[in-house]
């Protein structure tokens, strides 16, 4: 699975983190060439190791870079599903599929973010996709950022499912990613205290890959220290307190 997953890192890095009609056909023909070497390495993989699902969301990943069929995507995701049905990567994947600048819809997106939000078992970081949802409807409507997060409908969904997953975190490998999510949309839409409480706790010196700090800045560390300090994080201190409504 190690080469599989090599394969589609580089990939796309090559391709980019551009839309499609930013970017040049010479980097797309180089891309879908390089991602094309991941097929086989996965699905040998997926056959060694029959029960894990890591393999079919990895596959997610290949087929949408690929261009592969719907069907064959919907296939992968049914297999991984059969494995393991609450894994946030495949979700994180699967909702990529679902954009309108894939092979879904709006209507696909919300539905399948939030109906994964709804029904995560307590603790899972699954609600923190409501974020990543967004940010795809923001890019949509070509909308200013921060004006989208601080629209009351926006601040109060993510704020009811953020406070709600903030209750008792299952503490997987996963939180720091959700938490890094939730405070960046909080920060976007001015909500301080939210934003505080979930950026105190995460590290100031290590940001996950794959998240907003990368997709709005050419310097995202230096975007990321920036919200920290503007929403009064003091490294070492954990805000723990009841923010209040989201409006």
């Amino acid at each position: 699975m190690w080469l599989g997953d090599a394969h589609i890192q580089h990939g796309w890095q090559v391709r980019g983190s551009a839309l499609a009609k930013d970017t040049e056909r010479r980097r797309f023909e180089e891309f879908w060439l390089i991602l094309g070497r991941a097929y086989e390495p996965l699905a040998r993989a997926a056959e060694l190791r029959p029960g894990d699902p890591n393999p079919w969301e990895r596959l997610q990943w290949y087929g949408l870079g690929a261009q592969r069929p719907r069907q064959e995507l919907d296939d992968f995701w049914a297999e991984l599903q059969r494995r393991d049905p609450v894994l946030f990567a495949g979700h994180a994947s699967r909702l990529q599929v679902l954009c309108a600048k894939w092979q879904g819809s709006k209507e696909e997106l919300t539905a399948f973010t939030r109906a994964a939000a709804a029904d995560a078992p307590a603790g899972s970081p699954l609600p923190a996709l409501l974020v990543t949802m967004h940010i795809e409807l923001a890019t949509d409507q070509e909308a200013d950022p921060n004006l989208y997060f601080m629209q009351n409908s926006v601040r109060e969904e993510l704020a009811t499912a953020a406070d709600a997953w903030c209750e008792k975190p299952d503490g997987g490998v996963r939180t720091a990613e959700a938490h890094h999510l939730f405070g960046h949309a909080f920060w976007l839409g001015g909500d301080i205290l939210r934003a505080r409480r979930h950026l105190s706790r995460v590290s100031p010196w290590s940001i996950p890959k794959n998240l907003p700090w990368f997709r709005y800045a050419e310097n995202p560390a230096a975007l990321y220290l920036y919200a920290r300090s503007e929403v009064g994080v003091v490294d070492g201190t954990v805000f723990d307190f009841d923010p209040g409504p989201a409006w």
